[in-house]
């Protein structure tokens, strides 16, 4: 059934906390900041550690992507941290 697929999942991949560690203050400035809706959408997601990328895919779904590597550089894992840096 639809709720024992969902315990599984949470038993599978415990939730990972995604409270974001910025003030109201600091959120008040990224919420008036200049910026595209496209490039505050990309920051918005990796405050909140929720951008998508081959690691978490290989994570979730290995049948689907066999590899984690970057497909831009291919030499290593990609993630939040070699996305952004």
């Amino acid at each position: 059934t639809n709720r024992s697929f969902r315990q599984l999942c949470v038993l599978k991949f415990p939730a990972q906390p995604t409270t974001p560690s910025l003030t109201s203050r600091q959120w008040r400035l990224f919420c008036t900041f200049p910026l595209t809706h496209l490039c505050r959408d990309v920051w918005y997601r990796s405050i909140h550690l929720k951008l998508p990328s081959r690691s978490v895919m290989h994570r979730f779904l290995p049948e689907v992507s066999p590899i984690n590597l970057c497909p831009v550089c291919q030499s290593h894992p990609d993630s939040l941290q070699h996305f952004l840096f």
